[in-house]
């Protein structure tokens, strides 16, 4: 009887082994998410919409960890081994990755700005932090452990740790985007679940072999980043090129891509996870970890040209018009929605002026438009409703201030958006700076505004804007 359990369990281990079970259920899972959320939303309060979101990242997470973990057929690892590798997945992304990539780097406000960022972006900042930040648990983490005693095990430790990563990222990027519908946030998951899970058995291989194949350990762990950086680049590409050309059916095309781009990667892990599995371990007792000169090297190398694309991406764009002498940069999420001599607007303040600039940011959310007047007050001092924006103020406060060395005036005020109330709507509270700089010929309005809420979070970019404005003699270009 006892034998015929051990049968059946030896049978059933080797049927997970082969992927089949974990196919159809990623399948089946995607199928019903098809099904019932193609066009539903994650609805109920924050805490609800919280767990949902973790459990549809967690399944895709634990269904590929428990494929790799049961690859290891004649040793597996420890089970508290393989929970720390997944935890240890999900410390890399949320205290390594993520900060790196939205606060260091900042890479949100730039990498959609143009096709070079983008790529750039793509290579040598969101894959390049996550392959050394897995490259150093794997190499330093898991590598000296005892129990890493097969050539497997690399494989299954960094596809372990990959998913623990993968989890963390993709809940962080759903957040982000709370459209998204139930089917698109499964897919999400699903896809990258596959990527980072391979990748990661990819680099483990490759470090690990250098223990069991006397290969030279700077030349694996090289190897080890550089294939994963080219592989997980290539999908950050693939995963989103497509919405960013534009063309119709950009879902289905990324949709298709991606799912064969990540297949593929995955069918090569298994090809190469069998083949190893079948080779007996050589004893071999590991080395204790050594500082690496030259893999630190390849490192900081690599945060310094992540450094060098985004301090290009956060240059943002230049503004110049010759005409009036007046240049800034701006950050790459304030869009111009009119330029010099077009307009679709009627004039909305008693000075019309010629606008030089209307753009509206995204995130912060705020807009500001730039006019240009002519300097006829004879040495007066300007009336401020002159340059008021839309509306007229029941109170303002006026305070002399100076903006790149020019006398100017800085005109506050608020109102409600009357539009929003007309449509009964709750109403939004609208905050407005009207900055006016004198210049001998030109008088400029700079009129920021935003609601009460992004108002400050957007102070901080227009007054960089101002910070780093230029006025030349006109007519000098």
């Amino acid at each position: 009887m006892l034998g015929e359990e051990k049968r059946i369990s030896m049978k059933a281990k080797r049927t997970l082994r082969t992927g089949f079970f974990n196919s159809i259920f990623q399948v089946g899972f995607l199928a019903a998410m098809y099904a019932v959320g193609r066009t539903s939303h994650l609805g109920g309060g924050p805490t609800s919409r919280f767990l949902i979101l973790a459990a549809l990242a967690f399944v895709p997470s634990i269904i590929w960890a428990l494929f790799f973990y049961f690859q290891d057929r004649y040793a597996p690892e420890p089970l508290p081994n393989i929970v720390a590798s997944f935890i240890t997945g999900m410390a890399a992304a949320s205290l390594g990755v993520i900060p790196l990539n939205t606060v260091l780097f900042r890479i949100p406000e730039w990498i959609y700005a143009s096709l070079p960022l983008f790529v750039l972006g793509s290579f040598f900042i969101k894959a390049a932090m996550a392959c050394i930040l897995l490259y150093i648990v794997l190499r330093y983490g898991f590598m000296p452990l005892k129990e890493f005693d097969e050539p497997v095990d690399g494989m299954v430790y960094g596809a372990i740790v990959g998913t623990g990563f993968a989890f963390v990222n993709t809940f962080h990027y759903l957040s982000e985007n709370p459209s998204f519908t139930l089917y698109v946030i499964a897919f999400t998951a699903t896809v990258n679940v596959l990527i980072y899970s391979s990748v990661g058995s990819l680099m483990g291989y490759m470090i690990g072999r250098a223990k069991f194949q006397r290969t030279n350990i700077v030349v694996s762990s090289l190897l080890a980043m550089s294939v994963g950086i080219l592989l997980l680049g290539i999908y950050h590409m693939v995963s989103e090129l497509f919405f960013l050309s534009g063309i119709s059916h950009a879902f289905w095309l990324c949709f298709i891509s991606v799912l064969i781009y990540s297949l593929i990667i995955l069918a090569f892990c298994y090809r190469k996870i069998r083949r190893i599995s079948e080779k007996v371990a050589p004893d071999t007792d590991m080395p204790a970890p050594k500082y690496n000169f030259l893999t630190t090297v390849y490192m900081v190398g690599l945060f310094g040209i992540a450094a060098v694309v985004a301090h290009q991406g956060l240059l943002g764009k230049t503004f110049e018009n010759p005409d009036y002498g007046l240049s800034f940069r701006y950050p790459h999420t304030l869009s111009a929605t009119l330029l010099a001599g077009f307009s679709h607007r009627p004039a909305v303040s008693r000075y019309s002026g010629k606008t030089l600039l209307a753009a509206e940011n995204s995130n912060p959310s705020f807009s500001l438009v730039i006019k240009a007047h002519p300097n006829d007050l004879s040495g007066k001092d300007p009336d401020p409703l002159h340059y008021v924006e839309a509306v007229t103020p029941t109170s303002f406060l006026v305070e002399n201030i100076i903006i790149s060395g020019k006398k100017a005036y800085r005109i506050a005020y608020s109102y409600l958006d009357k539009n929003r109330v007309k449509e009964m709507l709750f109403p939004n509270f609208i905050k407005v700076y009207t900055d006016i700089i004198i210049t001998d010929r030109t008088v400029f309005s700079f009129t920021y505004k935003a609601k009460s809420t992004q108002f400050e979070a957007g102070l901080a970019v227009y007054n960089k804007i101002l910070k780093n404005c230029e006025w030349k003699t006109q007519g000098e270009g």
